[in-house]
């Protein structure tokens, strides 16, 4: 014969602490919950099981919990279940979200970067662009001579500008593109003073070729030197020089 619990089918009844002995189990059959009386110090009807249990939700898939968030614990949805399954073992998401992400060309101050710092037990750290370009700075100029009040200790050398063959008009060469340019004389021209802003030198090497005609110079403060010919074959060296506005044209004949 099977031994029968105290028990009531009437809903949500549950048993008082003088229904039971310490230790006696008693059931709701209505509930499906069953109760045990307990002692630690002081007698307690304690619920051992049943169809809802509240911190985890019923049996049947109910949802006592919310969807688990990034402070809240609760349940995992089933988006997250997808993003779950779409990730690897071992997978790196970082350096896939970084791949897959839009390329920016130009950066600007407040664009930032990942790193990992070293100094702080490898965790991940954001970096400025601003903060980056400044570093670059301090480092290379460990490297490199400053211009500005700074002496040369060295040498430097460059490939003239190929300013092409000038046989009519003004002919005004510049430095922005390069201190050292050569032209052909192929026709009567000009050859005016630079007019970029700012105090430099420069070197022209003209070439005459066979339909060279006479080259004036034109808007320069002072000039001085050689005279230019019309001969194919004839090279000369134009050394110009503009200095706090002032500028000055002296040829030198190479043959």
């Amino acid at each position: 014969m099977g031994i029968k619990l105290k028990r009531s089918s009437v809903a949500a009844k549950a048993p008082v602490v003088g229904d039971l002995e310490l230790g006696e189990l008693a059931a709701n059959t209505y509930d499906g919950k069953l109760y045990m009386k307990k002692n630690d110090g002081v007698d307690a009807i304690v619920e051992i099981t049943g169809s809802d249990d509240t911190r985890h939700g019923t049996r049947a898939g109910g949802t006592l919990h919310a969807v688990a968030t990034t402070s809240v614990a609760g349940f995992l949805s089933a988006a997250d279940k997808t993003k779950l399954d779409d990730v690897s073992t071992g997978a790196d998401a970082t350096g896939a979200a970084i791949h897959a992400a839009t390329a920016k060309t130009t950066p600007v101050d407040a664009d930032t970067v990942g790193l990992i710092d070293s100094a702080a037990s490898n965790v991940l750290k954001k970096l400025s662009w601003a903060n980056i370009k400044v570093t670059l700075k301090a480092y290379f100029d460990t490297l490199y001579v400053a211009m500005s009040g700074s002496a040369l200790t060295g040498g430097f050398t460059a490939t003239a500008v190929d300013d092409g063959t000038k046989s009519s008009g003004t002919y005004t060469p510049t430095p922005l593109s390069g201190n050292f340019r050569r032209a052909i004389n192929g026709g009567a021209h000009s050859l005016a003073a630079p007019t970029a802003a700012g105090d430099y030198t420069m070197v022209v090497q003209y070439t005459n070729n066979a339909s060279a005609g006479a080259i004036t110079l034109t808007g320069f403060s002072k000039t001085s030197g050689d005279a230019f010919t019309t001969v194919n074959g004839d090279d000369f060296l134009v050394f110009i020089t503009r200095l706090n506005g002032f500028s000055h044209a002296q040829v030198v004949a190479l043959q």
